[in-house]
C-alpha cells in the first residue's frame, strides 16, 4: 500500500509532508552554497538510504573539519596547523606573492601546478552593491601576510577569480 506521510507540523514556517527530522535535515542542507530545495531533498533522501556507518563517518568528518581547520597565521589560507604547508615550504618563492579573495582561489591556482610563490588570502571581497562592506579597514602593514612578506618582495600579483554576485540556490 503506497501512501504519503502527511504532517501538519510546521518547519521553518511552512507545513511539510516530511517527518520532522527529515524536514530539518532538508532545511539545513539548503544552507549550503548552491543547494536549493530540490537538491536538499535529493541529498537528504540519499543520506537516509545510506548505511548508518557511512552517515556517521560523514557527520564525524564534518565535525572534525569544523573543529580542526582554521586559518594560516601568515597567509590566511585554510590550515589545520598555525602555519599552512604552503607558507612552510622552502620550495616556495617568498619574494612573489599572489593576493587572492579566498581559499577557493588558492586551490584553483595550486591545481595548475604553475605558481610557485606564496599567497595572501583576503578572506572575501567588498561588494557595496551586494551590501558587503569592509569589516574593519586595515592598514596593509598590519595584515599578517603582508607584514611577513614585506622585506624583499619582488612581485605581487592578483589571482581573484570573477564570480557571479550571488550563488544559485
Amino acid at each position: 500500500m503506497w501512501f504519503t506521510l502527511r504532517s501538519n507540523q510546521s518547519i521553518g514556517g511552512r507545513t511539510t509532508v516530511y517527518t520532522r527530522p527529515l524536514a530539518r535535515l532538508i532545511e539545513q542542507l539548503q544552507h549550503l552554497p548552491g543547494v536549493g530545495p530540490k537538491s536538499a531533498q535529493r541529498l537528504a533522501l540519499h543520506l537516509i538510504k545510506r548505511p548508518e556507518e557511512e552517515v556517521k563517518a560523514l557527520a564525524m568528518a564534518l565535525m572534525e573539519a569544523k573543529l580542526q581547520v582554521g586559518f594560516c597565521s601568515v597567509c590566511g589560507h585554510l590550515s589545520a596547523e598555525p602555519v599552512c604547508d604552503l607558507c612552510r615550504s622552502p620550495q616556495r618563492d617568498a619574494k612573489v606573492i599572489c593576493v587572492v579573495a579566498d581559499s577557493r582561489d588558492v586551490i584553483a591556482l595550486e591545481k595548475t601546478r604553475e605558481y610557485r610563490g606564496k599567497y595572501h588570502v583576503l578572506g572575501g571581497l567588498i561588494s557595496p552593491i551586494d551590501g558587503i562592506g569592509p569589516v574593519g579597514a586595515t592598514d596593509a602593514g598590519q595584515v599578517p601576510g603582508i607584514a611577513a612578506f614585506r622585506a624583499g618582495i619582488r612581485s605581487v600579483a592578483t589571482g581573484i577569480a570573477d564570480r557571479p554576485r550571488r550563488e544559485a540556490g
